[in-house]
């Protein structure tokens, strides 16, 4: 019984320090403050879509000279980069019928087709950089500083609402965005070979787009070369000051 007895004290003093050790050893655990993190904004950057081409397509085999008119029915050959942009009136190759759809301008090749689309101007839809402290201004959209179609300080009214590829055989891809996220104001219109865009077949199966968007004083020419699987190969566009013949 004794033996009981004793047991059952150690035991009572055994807890009794065990409690005590933890509230005197152990600190509560504090809870620290919340770490704001601020949202970083996204940094303009200079329209570096011809670097980007050179990464993200896989095309090298093409005739880089183009048999090409210019203003005042001039007819020369020219490296596709060395095209006088507010001087050019078409490419001398075969020219595409363009047509409308259920809304979308369609532009047919015997392997494959492509579909372009036109909406207003979507802010939610865009990643629009005001300036600080005036929200009246913008300092970029969706990251770039150089855009085309809008008029200083004014945000556009049309942005492309669907831009895709369809191979024969194949499944939708959409042309990859960077390669017209800076262009605004599309101005897609008309049916046939007038249309905007205009489209013409290259020898090697390829296509080329040209696409004449914005309105007064913001006027631009974007050409866009793609080869027959679809990729896009190389990218030219400039503002026009001077309208063309077409």
């Amino acid at each position: 019984m004794y033996k009981y007895l004793l047991g059952l004290a150690t035991l009572f003093t055994l807890s009794c320090g065990s409690d005590g050790s933890a509230e005197a050893g152990i600190a509560p655990a504090s809870t620290p403050d919340p770490v704001v993190v601020e949202k970083e904004e996204p940094q303009a950057r200079q329209m570096d879509v011809v670097e980007k081409l050179r990464t993200d397509t896989v095309y090298e085999e093409f005739d880089d000279k183009f048999h090409i008119r210019l203003v005042g029915r001039i007819d020369t050959v020219l490296n596709f980069d060395d095209i006088p942009m507010k001087l050019f009136s078409r490419f001398r190759l075969q020219k595409v019928e363009v047509y409308k759809e259920n809304g979308f301008w369609v532009i047919p090749h015997p392997d494959y087709e492509f579909k372009l689309g036109e909406m207003p101007f979507d802010e939610t839809l865009n990643e629009v950089v005001y300036v600080e402290g005036d929200s009246s201004k913008f300092d970029n959209i969706n990251g770039y500083s150089q855009l085309y179609g809008i008029r200083d300080g004014e945000l556009p009214s049309t942005q492309f609402a669907r831009f895709t590829f369809l191979p024969k055989g194949g499944d939708v891809r959409s042309v990859t965005p960077h390669h017209y996220e800076d262009l605004f104001n599309v101005n897609l219109k008309g049916e046939g070979k007038s249309a905007n865009p205009q489209a013409y077949r290259t020898k090697d199966g390829g296509m080329i787009i040209t696409l004449r968007g914005g309105g007064e004083n913001s006027e631009y020419l974007a050409i866009l070369l793609f080869a027959k699987n679809g990729q896009l190969v190389k990218r030219k566009v400039e503002t026009i000051a001077e309208p063309s013949e077409s």
